[in-house]
């Protein structure tokens, strides 16, 4: 039931979930002098992080911690900084009413999902519904989502960057600045008012008074350190052994992988709406791929939705391979992957050489943003 609600979540914001808070170890052969972590006091008085460091972080307020140690902290090399939850948040996440999205680089929000609504998508089959009632249903529960906090990492002469800001300011009533540190800018954008919501029980009233009186001390919860864009990858999915069917009727190993430097590895299904709406965009990226690179994409549900997954991929006239998971990719793969669609990158052995993508990056110029991060994929190889 947990993963159906993951999918669900993915389908109401279009970016990506969170899975839980904790983050992997990474870094584990670094000496003790190249670990340390300096603290760093702003003028205005807040506390700094010189580094990524998973022995000790240290928050807005000065708290230091341990993030190995910490259940309800999440932060990402790649997002440049990482929140606390406070523990009501915490439990409202764990019965998901609380939900995390990430555009990476740039932000995270929070948003507060009424249990009503998460009782009737339990309740709800959604592969017995036609496009247009899946597509109504998903504005339905946009329209009572209530996005209450968000996080922005804004660089400078970042054009992209611009854009995301002005977009994640237009989302909050409340836009604070909580910091610089190098040539990033740190805000925290809030929402208080909630009367936009229709039908809301006493409960759920509560429950959003309760988060919204916490805003100020989940601030002080916040830690920012420097953005990293290359590193070691805390994905642990990999695609190094597998004999898949695919739409074609043919087999796929391994093989696939061997003669390209990077391949971009889409993971979709036949009920996910996002996922049938980007497909275009994926077909555009298979015709303009760089050199040493290709895209293939996986069916969760082909083998059972064969003659649907067929019909998606003819719609857009797709010329890119289509698997369908045998048990070794389900086990070495999917097990490691919360929502569709997800896309990762891997290289001729199938390992990752970045995190994944989570949902659809850019509903109007995905193919754009993928092709990007398939160059960047190439560049870190080559370096």
């Amino acid at each position: 039931m947990k993963r159906i609600i993951s999918l669900l979540l993915v389908f109401i914001m279009g970016i990506g979930i969170l899975a839980g808070c904790g983050n992997s170890e990474e870094q584990k052969d670094e000496s003790k002098e190249e670990q340390k972590n300096e603290i760093i006091k702003s003028e205005n008085g807040n506390f700094f992080n010189s580094k990524y460091d998973m022995e000790k972080m240290v928050t807005l307020d000065g708290t230091e911690f341990n993030i190995k140690d910490n259940n309800n902290v999440f932060g990402k090399k790649d997002l440049g900084f990482g929140i606390t939850y406070t523990k009501y948040m915490a439990t409202l996440r764990d019965s998901d009413s609380l939900n995390a999205t990430v555009n990476v680089p740039y932000f995270m929000s929070l948003s507060y999902i009424p249990s009503s609504l998460i009782n009737e998508a339990k309740e709800t089959d959604f592969e017995s519904m036609s496009k247009e009632e899946q597509d109504a249903f998903w504005g339905k529960i946009n329209d009572k989502t209530f996005k209450f906090i968000g996080i922005f990492r804004k660089p400078e002469n970042d054009e992209n960057g611009e854009t995301e800001f002005e977009n994640f300011s237009n989302s909050y009533k409340n836009i604070e600045e909580l910091g610089k540190l190098g040539d990033d800018t740190y805000y925290m954008g809030s929402n208080t008012d909630y009367s936009i919501l229709d039908n809301l029980t006493n409960k759920e009233k509560e429950e959003l008074d309760t988060i919204i009186s916490e805003i100020d001390t989940f601030k002080k919860g916040i830690f920012i350190f420097p953005y990293s864009a290359v590193g070691e990858v805390s994905f642990e999915g990999n695609m190094t052994a597998f004999n898949a069917d695919t739409l074609s009727g043919k087999k796929a190993t391994q093989d696939i992988l061997k003669d390209y430097d990077v391949t971009m590895v889409n993971v979709w299904a036949t009920f996910c709406s996002p996922c049938i709406e980007e497909m275009p965009e994926l077909q555009k990226v298979y015709k303009n791929l760089p050199d040493n690179s290709n895209m293939i994409t996986i069916c969760i549900d082909g083998e059972t939705e064969k003659e649907m997954a067929e019909e998606i991929y003819d719609s857009v006239k797709g010329s890119f391979d289509v698997l369908f998971p045998d048990d070794r990719l389900k086990e070495s793969l999917l097990n490691n992957i919360n929502a569709v669609p997800t896309t990762i990158f891997v290289d001729k052995n199938g390992m990752p050489v970045s995190e994944p993508i989570i949902g659809v990056p850019d509903r109007e110029n995905a193919a754009e943003k993928y092709l990007e991060h398939i160059k960047d994929c190439l560049n870190q190889i080559d370096q």
